[in-house]
């Protein structure tokens, strides 16, 4: 398999009603005689104009779960208390609010609930109190099972799930991944925040890797208001709602996602992506393009269906296109190094994250090198501190101890926000 890379840029952009869809591709030219790796990155927005023009679409769900074991007590759980208010009176009206909290047991404070009357829903995160154990997998079985039904019914939910102890109920990481694949499939996107030094990150981090949500290690506990409010803004600034993509990939053509979990069905690729607002939503990946006949080629169909301000069903969707040939000149020539660079820098982070993840340190550290070298070719300041961080992390553990809450946050960050 050759692959190729340098200075060519190939842009697909759509601007038919509410949606910008770019395709980046790090070549618009392949291998006639043998199968050719291609990078690339998708980023999908809402229009400037469309998220400028409206108060963002209403309609959406906010679920907010928050532990109330006994070791939340204090300002813990008073601070995840405060960000939940802030929340509930940031959102914009027509939305809906859950809030839920558990030990033992799952409490709901309100369920599925307008902002008709935030002050009864002030009142009831208040009188959240600290006890109990932390039954995780009741608690998210319950939840998943409550939003199922709406979620299949095309509607958009964003979960928040805040925790800082182990599970009390089930410990076994393959029952969470088989309720998360569940939420997954429906659209379900749970956003996962551990606090403190006993959360099981393990697990918390499969269940929003699994649903294409986030994972968030808090050290400081003024960062869960923050994190909280960037939710609402996206809600607040959503342009479409129950997104689903869709990418249809040519008879032989291979595909894997360095950032995001896909279902396969065949030849196709579904994504539930949810919302969609002015804030970029990324995709970066690779195709292995099989040889053949010279000419263009269309190597993947990449569709999004979603609903509009009006409830009503849209669809856009774009080609990405490249042609076969056997000048390797032109496939040279052509080759797009940012787009390789980006692609690689995700490429190996999920490497070494998988790699930390099974106790390869020796490994994981030739992996984060090769990330932290593909970072600085991209000039990306963020992308080249948060991987020589990474790279400080593993290098000072030599007993293989590594702090993996730490090295998630980062790895999270760089996979979902691209820096």
């Amino acid at each position: 398999m050759k692959e190729s890379g340098k200075k060519y840029k190939y842009t697909l952009i759509n601007y038919i009603t509410m949606l910008d869809i770019k395709l980046e591709s790090s070549n618009d030219f392949s291998f006639a005689d043998s199968s050719t790796r291609l990078f690339f990155t998708i980023r999908i927005s809402g229009r400037k104009e469309n998220v400028h023009q409206q108060k963002g679409i209403t309609g959406n769900w906010l679920i907010i779960v928050i532990d109330q074991s006994s070791s939340m007590v204090g300002e813990k759980l008073e601070t995840a208390k405060q960000a939940a208010i802030s929340a509930i009176n940031e959102l914009n009206p027509g939305n809906y609010v859950s809030i839920y909290s558990f030990s033992d047991e799952v409490e709901v404070v309100a369920d599925h609930t307008s902002l008709n009357d935030v002050k009864r829903l002030e009142n009831g995160i208040r009188e959240i109190t600290a006890h109990g154990r932390t039954a995780l997998f009741k608690t998210m079985d319950f939840i998943i099972n409550k939003a199922r039904p709406y979620a299949e019914d095309a509607g958009s939910v964003t979960l928040i799930m805040l925790t800082d102890g182990q599970p009390t109920d089930v410990t076994d990481i393959h029952r969470y991944e088989s309720i998360a694949g569940m939420a997954a499939e429906y659209g379900i996107k749970i956003n996962s925040i551990g606090i403190g030094s006993d959360y099981n990150e393990e697990i918390i981090k499969k269940i929003s890797d699994i649903t294409n949500g986030e994972f968030y290690n808090i050290v400081d506990r003024s960062q869960i208001g923050t994190i909280f409010g960037s939710y609402v803004q996206q809600l607040n600034k959503t342009v479409a709602t129950s997104a689903v993509m869709s990418l249809n990939l040519r008879e032989g053509t291979d595909f894997k996602s360095y950032d995001q979990n896909f279902i396969q069905q065949g030849n196709q690729y579904l994504l539930n992506i949810g919302m969609i607002s002015d804030i970029p939503f990324l995709i970066t990946g690779q195709v292995v393009v099989p040889p053949g006949k010279e000419g263009i080629v269309n190597v993947m169909n990449i569709s999004i269906d979603y609903k509009d301000e009006n409830g009503s069903s849209k669809s856009e969707s774009i080609e990405f296109k490249i042609t076969r040939t056997n000048d390797s000149k032109k496939i040279f020539s052509g080759t797009r190094q940012d787009i390789i660079n980006a692609a690689r820098v995700k490429m190996n982070v999920e490497k070494f994250e998988y790699l930390t993840s099974v106790g390869d340190i020796t490994g994981a550290t030739k992996a984060i090198g090769e990330a932290r070298k593909a970072a600085e070719a991209t000039k990306n300041i963020k992308l080249i501190e948060s991987t020589r961080k990474l790279e400080n992390i593993v290098s000072s553990t030599p007993t293989g101890k590594v702090d993996k809450k730490q090295i998630y946050n980062e790895t999270s960050r760089i996979k979902k926000k691209g820096d």
